[in-house]
């Protein structure tokens, strides 16, 4: 993906840096995509049924592949 770029880019002029993304570390812009997917899955519905400690793994690592799919299509779609 071509856009998959930080998701808090840096002025580069300012710090003086010739590429604008050269050395740039932390989250990139995928990753930040798929962690917005995730708040509304903390809150639980009116019948209880939201994530706790208890969770399996097996559901959790299925939701973040849902999450990622998700980012992965806005990541898509940003790039047309």
């Amino acid at each position: 993906m071509k856009s998959n770029k930080p998701a808090f880019p840096y002025d580069h002029e300012i710090l003086g840096v010739k590429e604008p993304y050269e050395n740039c570390t932390g989250m990139q812009l995928r990753d930040y995509f798929a962690a917005q997917c995730m708040p509304g899955d903390w809150v639980p519905g009116p019948d209880g049924d939201g994530w706790s400690a208890e969770t399996p793994n097996e559901n959790l690592e299925r939701r973040a592949r849902l999450y990622y799919r998700m980012a992965d299509a806005m990541m898509k779609v940003r790039d047309e």
